[in-house]
């Protein structure tokens, strides 16, 4: 994996009406952030490479050991290995075969959602981002300072017309994180998404340091009550807020960020 370096802010795209106002004024008064399952994000392909078991019978037989222990280890080791044989010699349970690798993904899945994720982007200024994430351009922007912890434990998304294989006899655990984790169709390249996961603590509601915040865009469509709420929150933090709004460029099909005076 490739790592660039991260760009000066880190964005979150959030809508704020209804019960979405409180969620975000929980975000920047109290710096409470939402790390969600990597099952339940948006795009269907997320977090599911192609798994293979590729390698020797031996390399086979110690991964799924080392699977077995890890989500049954109250089981004996013998009954345990006898289970391993058991399918590995029968042809409609055989991990190995293509027509199995549906029941060795939704086992590896039942793990990969123990982690947290939170999802990022570079650009502030994505109109398909503003469209999708801060409902219709009516939401907010914020930006993040990504030099803070945990913030500077972001990677980068890997985008890729192809999907990832990972090799459960041969790729780390580590590479197997980032195939699984860091790795999107081209088709979501324009989020330039960064990606800060968990996997001690996991999904759930995780904390990041409101002094990490430093920027609130307002959409073009943000109601005026928005903005009045958003000057009140700056006023009291005890680090200095830039608050921006977006508008339309008069000449292309951009959005242009404007400071708010």
């Amino acid at each position: 994996m490739s790592l660039s370096a991260p760009p000066p802010l880190l964005y979150r795209y959030r809508p704020a009406s209804g019960q979405n106002f409180d969620r975000l004024r929980k975000m920047i008064v109290e710096g409470e952030h939402y790390f969600a399952t990597p099952g339940s994000l948006n795009d269907p392909f997320d977090c599911r490479p192609i798994y293979r078991l590729g390698s020797s019978d031996n390399a086979v037989r110690q991964y799924l050991q080392y699977l077995f222990s890890k989500f049954e280890p109250n089981v004996p080791e013998k009954e345990r290995s006898a289970q391993i044989e058991q399918l590995l010699t029968n042809p409609d349970n055989d991990p190995r075969r293509q027509e199995n690798q549906q029941l060795l993904a939704a086992a590896i899945s039942f793990g990969i959602n123990r982690i947290g994720v939170l999802c990022l982007s570079a650009s502030d200024r994505v109109p398909l981002m503003w469209a999708h994430y801060a409902e219709s351009n009516s939401g907010v922007c914020l930006g993040f300072d990504s030099s803070m912890q945990p913030l500077a434990r972001a990677l980068p998304v890997q985008y890729s017309n192809t999907r990832p294989i990972v090799d459960l006899t041969v790729d780390t655990y580590k590479s197997e994180l980032v195939k699984t984790l860091y790795s999107k169709s081209d088709d979501w390249c324009y989020e330039q998404e960064w990606r800060l996961c968990d996997d001690l603590r996991g999904p759930g509601i995780h904390f990041i340091p409101t002094s990490a915040l430093r920027q609130i865009i307002l959409g073009f469509k943000a109601p005026h009550d928005l903005l009045r709420e958003v000057l009140a929150w700056a006023r009291d933090f005890p680090n200095p807020i830039e608050i921006h709004r977006v508008r339309k460029s008069m000449t292309s099909f951009e959005f242009e960020i404007q400071r708010y005076k």
